[in-house]
């Protein structure tokens, strides 16, 4: 494999990387692929430039949460949470949570990033056509 294509794969490797991160971190805040047996122990609003960000903490591992997450949460309470469940049970009443609707956009920007990359860093085989001989 030549240099070129090794650097072509790698930046799309790392688009594709970063576009999961993001799928991830969006999707995690509505705790659905999460695991949660415990307490909590704090619950925090932030205010950043972007707005505000709510943080829970459950068995010692503090989490950013989607708002309405953070409104089912005071200190003390007790959470169960099956890996990608839907519900989330505190204090034994459960509740339905969902993907953000930033979550859900960025289920579809995702793909469309790295395709957009892998054209970016491929032109000239998807653009031109092969030589010829003559």
């Amino acid at each position: 494999m030549r240099s070129r294509d090794a650097a072509a794969a790698l930046l799309v490797a790392g688009a594709a990387l970063f576009a999961g991160v993001g799928v991830w971190s969006t999707s995690a805040r509505s705790t659905i692929p999460l695991t949660w047996h415990g307490a909590v122990t704090a619950t925090d609003a932030r205010a950043e430039d972007a707005g505000d960000v709510d943080f829970v903490t459950v068995g010692g591992d503090e989490v950013h949460v989607d708002p309405p997450v953070a409104a089912l949460l005071h200190p003390g309470d007790r959470v169960d949470k099956a890996r990608w469940s839907r519900t989330l049970r505190v204090n034994g009443v459960p509740h339905d949570v969902s993907y953000s609707r930033e979550a859900r956009r960025m289920r579809v920007l995702a793909p469309l990033l790295v395709i957009a990359a892998a054209i970016l860093v491929y032109p000239r085989r998807l653009w031109r056509r092969a030589p010829t001989r003559s």
